[in-house]
């Protein structure tokens, strides 16, 4: 089958269906914005946790009272406020959701699949109902494993999911924001790149167009 003809789509979260991020700043954050900015340079730049947290090694709990321990922050107030911008996050184009829906309606699986943190399972997909709008959510912390993670053809990642559904990698497509392509289609999948968020709709109408033929 014709990647361009796909029984199933991966969606990509980050820089893909959103671009919010964590310990936004808001009006009655327990955090100040020095604090904050303080975390988020810490975490993503000299921690060397963050890849431990995407795949599940590690907990948000650990995370922030590693985060209290060396910035001298109260750990509560750390994973609270992580946990409000997590369910306060917001998907960057509206028009998606109706898209997945005619995509879902002629028959064609779409899952959301994201190299993330505990936190998008745990927070952010009850928040904003992720699981009506997707067949299913496989998350990196959940798979051990992140999406560039290659075994041979096997992608601890996705070929769980392809199997448990009955369909060949062939016969599904990645639409994802990250420089992976050239390790996604050693397994077989296709590969759509989303250089910004306004992009994805066309991309996925794209694929809805296709599917109708």
């Amino acid at each position: 089958m014709s990647e361009v003809q796909p029984k199933l789509i991966f969606v990509d979260w980050y820089k893909t269906l959103s671009t919010s991020l964590f310990w936004i700043n808001h009006s009655d954050a327990l955090l100040s914005p020095q604090e904050l900015n303080g975390i988020c340079s810490f975490l993503f730049n000299e921690s060397g946790l963050v890849e431990l947290w995407m795949t599940g090694f590690i907990t948000s709990e650990k995370v922030a009272a590693e985060i209290a321990a060396v910035l001298h922050i109260d750990a509560r107030r750390v994973l609270q406020e992580l946990e409000y911008s997590c369910k306060a996050m917001e998907l960057s184009d509206t028009r998606v959701p109706s898209i997945i829906y005619e995509l879902r309606e002629q028959g064609i699986k779409v899952v959301l699949a994201t190299d993330n943190m505990d936190t998008f399972e745990r927070w952010t997909v009850p928040a904003l109902e992720l699981n009506l709008m997707f067949d299913g959510i496989i998350s990196s912390p959940s798979r051990g494993a992140l999406k560039s993670e290659i075994q041979g053809d096997y992608s601890p990642f996705f070929s769980h999911y392809l199997e448990q559904n009955g369909i060949k990698p062939t016969e599904a497509v990645l639409v994802d924001d990250s420089p992976i392509e050239e390790v996604v289609r050693s397994t077989g999948l296709g590969f759509r790149r989303v250089n910004h968020p306004n992009h994805l709709a066309s991309i996925l109408s794209g694929l809805l167009k296709t599917a109708e033929v």
